[in-house]
């Protein structure tokens, strides 16, 4: 076999092995934004939650207010 040619296989079979670990890569990429925006969505729903439950016990808290206002007239 001649020199450059086996120096062309090798390369050929770094450029091949470097191409996958890319795609690999890629493909672990692409799994972390799936799982960043599923938690962004997590968080986002919790937020909306927590806005509700807060905006809820303002009301009781006004409520309260008014029926003790009313029962000590």
């Amino acid at each position: 076999m001649k020199p450059t040619f086996l120096v062309e296989k090798k390369s050929n079979i770094k450029m091949n092995s470097t191409s996958k670990n890319v795609n690999n890569e890629r493909v672990k990429l692409n799994q972390t934004k799936a799982k960043n925006q599923k938690y962004r969505n997590e968080v986002d729903m919790l937020r909306k939650e927590m806005t509700s439950a807060i905006n809820e016990i303002e009301n009781l808290k006004k409520n309260i207010k008014k029926n003790k206002r009313e029962a000590e007239s």
